[in-house]
């Protein structure tokens, strides 16, 4: 579905809210909690900072700051500064044209374009907030 860049954004971007609204976070930092290459992580700011999502702050105490609040961004925002395709897959095989089945089973690309429809309305509705959230609630769980 969404490819690395999507998601290295999205975790780059909960690193920095980790920091809070008023701090910055150097590359460095967000590299070690990531694991990203801190060339490529400065590649994804650099497209997150061009969107307006981050901002980069200069000087000793410089790194990166959200630039809006976590429930004004969302997921599709995220997609767009990153410019990176959605590919809906079953199996690993890219569905991206009518032939992935034969006969019977054969899929139209509408079928296909209203799934990715769907998707990007999904991103659309999700927010940074809201993935926060969710890793929240995944922490508070107690498994027995």
């Amino acid at each position: 579905m969404a490819g690395s860049k999507l998601n290295f954004a999205v975790a780059a971007l909960l690193e920095i809210h980790r920091a809070g609204h008023d701090q910055s976070v150097d590359t460095r930092e967000i590299a070690e909690r990531t694991g990203l290459s801190r060339r490529y992580l400065e590649h994804i700011l650099g497209l997150l900072r061009e969107a307006g999502i981050v901002t980069s702050v200069r000087g000793k105490n410089g790194g990166y700051k959200l630039r809006l609040q976590p429930n004004e961004l969302s997921l599709f925002d995220i997609w767009e500064a990153v410019r990176e395709d959605i590919t809906i897959s079953i199996d690993g095989g890219a569905l991206d044209n009518s032939h992935y089945l034969h006969g019977t089973q054969r899929i139209t690309r509408s079928m296909w374009g209203e799934l990715r429809e769907g998707v990007v309305r999904h991103m659309q509705e999700q927010s940074l907030e809201a993935l926060v959230l969710t890793e929240l609630e995944d922490k508070e769980m107690y498994y027995i």
